[in-house]
């Protein structure tokens, strides 16, 4: 095992203690049982053996230096490599799939990204593991990075998906290295420096502020700065470095420990001790982020550098005073190129702007406009301690999942809001490309509704007894209070329905649209559908609630458009959205049609063939 600090190296060794309880010594694979819906797989609940997991757990148990597990590792390591699709004519080349339960031809859209995640994987293995490998299993090794690389350049994918470009460009970079290939080290290269023009352009990550996907950059970044020799290579990545620890360093909230909203993508409404712990070695240690004892190690970050320049330290210590951020980071500069794969952009989405507000007690983050995919958090407030961290987020739910065509626009004065929600017939259902509505805008439905969910620690807080729209109704929680005001609701000409509701971790108030027996909802022929509401949070020491403050809201003359105001001493906001459904791309690109591609999507000529 290469030298890492005693403390470090027994954090590693109990993560890996945990991988060993979930390891299947009949199948030489580690198990997950997953329990929601995937986009890739057609796997919803089980105990399956998932691949990219064991791999990477193969090459942890060869860095651990462990004698005794050198066996179990080199006969995982053989297994994976056996159920790449290594077929050049094959649609899913240089691929393997999520679950030995699955197949590649069994899924519902294999994954390209997998020949990235286990590419890296690969790349470990033949820079750190050779004399274990030996000669034989380093040639199929090899032959598996090379099926891998190619596979990520058949593939092509664009800037706009951050991760997966980083980690795509750091795989080739290493295998035109290891494999002399100059093919792969000049994509490589020329990737990593085109992602670099897209964020300078933008202003930032398409994955914006995101807990996940910044963390998975930084890990990339974090790989080439450590493992990469080439100067360029090593300036790009810096400056990427930099970007990227400025944007997390800006938007976290020390009183609760979390990255402020609003999150381009996030998969947990509250980040838990993997994301802190990675902002703790960033910071060397040295900010007290979080107990010694607690901390978590990943599997293979001894693997990479991570290391959040000194000139954003003062950002994670303790707030003294409210901290406002507004920033533009999609700028509308498409320099996605017509044979790259696009995944977050497409031609003529709206410049995307996004509002912070945090002091001691509380952060309130928004977007100024942006669907509500799952991944997203375009309204999102947290406040407590990090042991009891609350959040408030708003959601739109199609059966129960979130539903992507439904889209936020507001605007922010710290800690007041107005924001409106209406519908498009462009987009998608539970994803927003991969699962576009049917028809031109129609959705089978047992139940739409609209929710205000507060979740975490929800022990003392307190719904409103009853909501009214029109009426200004309250969320109590310890020194937080939480107004909104719904100032309208609309759809469908249908009567709207207002309840509260709880589980163990959840409180919410829900606006029912429909429910009911499934049925179509055809927003082609629907005429109003919209929702307008004033937010506003107020902690008693840097917000108080006797401030005055205003929200309204009128409807033109055509009642086809609603505008929401706001008035108050942070200032006047105003936002206007249709009650006609309408289209996120406002303007698409004339004369050529969206095809689904490779987990992303291309545009062609309209009659043009796949």
């Amino acid at each position: 095992m290469n030298e890492m600090q005693p403390s470090l190296k027994e954090k590693f060794l109990e993560k890996l203690g945990l991988e060993h309880q979930r390891f299947d010594v009949n199948e030489n694979m580690v198990t997950e049982r997953i329990s929601r819906k995937g986009y890739h797989t057609h796997v919803q609940s089980d105990m399956v053996h998932v691949v990219y997991q064991s791999l990477e757990y193969a090459a942890a148990l060869l860095h651990s230096g462990e004698t005794g597990y050198s066996k179990r590792a080199l006969t995982v390591i053989d297994l994976i490599l056996s159920m790449q699709d290594t077929d050049e004519s094959s649609p899913t080349y240089g691929i393997w799939p999520y679950y030995l339960e699955e197949p590649l031809a069994k899924m519902r859209s294999p994954d390209w990204n997998w020949a990235d995640f286990n590419g890296k994987v690969l790349v470990y293995l033949l820079l750190n593991q050779r004399e274990v490998l030996q000669d034989e299993r380093i040639e199929r090794t090899k032959l598996a990075l090379h099926h891998a690389a190619a596979s990520i350049i058949r593939r092509n994918i664009g800037p706009d998906y951050t991760n997966i470009n980083l980690m795509g460009a750091y795989v080739t970079i290493k295998a035109g290295e290891l494999l002399q290939n100059q093919e792969f080290l000049r994509y490589g290269k020329n990737r990593l420096k085109k992602e670099l023009a897209f964020v300078t352009a933008n202003g930032g990550f398409t994955e914006y502020n995101s807990p996940t996907y910044t963390i998975l950059a930084l890990e990339e970044i974090g790989r080439m700065l450590k493992n990469v020799g080439d100067r360029d290579v090593l300036e790009v990545a810096g400056q990427l470095n930099d970007k990227a620890w400025e944007c997390i360093a800006n938007h976290f909230h020390e009183p609760t420990r979390q990255l402020s909203a609003p999150h381009s993508r996030c998969y947990d409404n509250i980040s838990g001790k993997g994301f802190l712990s990675f902002l703790h070695l960033g910071t060397q240690r040295s900010l007290n982020l979080m107990k010694e004892e607690e901390m978590e190690y990943g599997l293979l970050w001894d693997d990479m550098v991570i290391a959040c320049p000194q000139k954003y330290y003062g950002l994670f210590r303790p707030l003294t005073g409210p901290r406002f951020i507004r920033e533009i980071f999609y700028k509308g500069e498409d320099l996605i190129a017509g044979d790259e794969i696009r995944v977050l952009i497409e031609k003529g989405s709206p410049y995307l702007e996004a509002t912070t507000y945090m002091n001691p007690n509380f952060s309130l983050g928004s977007f100024a406009e942006y669907d509500l995919w799952n991944q997203r958090r375009p309204l999102m407030a947290y406040w407590g301690t990090p042991e009891q961290c609350t959040y408030l987020r708003l959601r739109c739910l199609h059966d129960d999942q979130d539903y992507a065509s439904a889209i936020i626009r507001s605007s922010q004065q710290q800690n007041h809001l107005i924001g409106g929600v209406f519908y498009v017939k462009d987009h998608g259902d539970y994803h927003f490309i991969l699962d576009p509505l049917k028809d031109g805008g129609k959705l089978k439905a047992r139940k739409l509704s609209l929710r205000f969910e507060v979740g975490g620690w929800v022990d003392q807080v307190q719904l409103p007894q009853q909501v009214e729209i029109g009426k200004e109704f309250s969320i109590q929680a310890p020194g937080i209070t939480v107004r909104i005001h719904p100032l309208l609701c609309e759809f469908d000409q249908r009567t709207v329905r207002v309840e509260t509701g709880q589980d163990a971790s959840t409180r919410w108030v829900e606006f029912i649209l429909y429910e009911g027996d499934e049925q179509v909802l055809d927003f082609t022929r629907i005429k109003q559908a919209a929702f307008v509401f004033g937010l506003s949070i107020f902690d008693e020491a840097f917000c108080k609630s006797d401030e005055p403050y205003r929200y309204s809201c009128t409807l033109n003359q055509a009642r086809d458009e609603a505008s929401g105001e706001l008035a108050s001493r942070a200032g006047a906001a105003l936002i206007s959205i249709p009650l006609n459904p309408s289209f996120y791309i406002k303007s698409p690109p004339s004369g050529l049609v969206k095809r689904v591609k490779c987990g992303g999507f291309v545009y062609e000529t309209e009659g043009e063939k796949a």
